[in-house]
């Protein structure tokens, strides 16, 4: 059996596609499991919600709603949100979801407080924004009078709707 020389770029050409390769095949590895998209999408709703009461009004949202209704969005002044989608029949809305707002900062002549969720209707709707608490009694224990205030004046100032 003879022995084949082979040329060094020849060698060199072999083992950049080697690697090459390999790297590809790598990379389909962790996009097919960790950096699935719908991996990193979890991480980063993970991420925007603080409380575990706040978790589970977004995943009460997705199972009303469906899988994959809520999609991590970059909004209008570079603010990290959602956008939600809404299906009624055939009818589909979308709503944008933003947490922790300064509610006062939004909107003239509310209260200052900051609201755990703004819901907001996107263009063509004629819906008012629904401003979410959801800490419960754990930070609203010593506030229950004030926090009742504050709802009341939201309510009264007719730019939202409370829940």
């Amino acid at each position: 059996m003879e022995k084949k020389n082979y040329s060094k770029i020849y060698r060199i050409m072999h083992w950049l596609m080697a690697i090459s390769f390999t790297l590809l095949l790598f990379t389909i590895f962790l996009r097919l499991t960790w950096l699935n998209k719908y991996n990193v999408a979890d991480i980063m709703k993970d991420f925007l919600v603080d409380t575990k009461l706040e978790y589970r009004f977004m995943r009460a949202l997705e199972a009303r709603f469906g899988e994959g209704c809520i999609k991590p969005q970059v909004l209008e002044g570079g603010r990290k949100g959602f956008l939600l989608k809404t299906t009624e029949g055939e009818r589909s809305q979308f709503w944008t979801i933003e947490t922790q707002v300064q509610i006062d900062k939004r909107f003239r002549g509310m209260p200052i407080k900051r609201v755990d969720f703004l819901l907001s209707p996107t263009a063509g709707m004629k819906a008012k924004p629904i401003v979410v608490e959801m800490d419960g009694l754990k930070y609203h224990a010593e506030t229950v009078a004030e926090d009742l205030t504050t709802r009341l004046l939201m309510m009264r100032s007719g730019h939202v709707r409370v829940w």
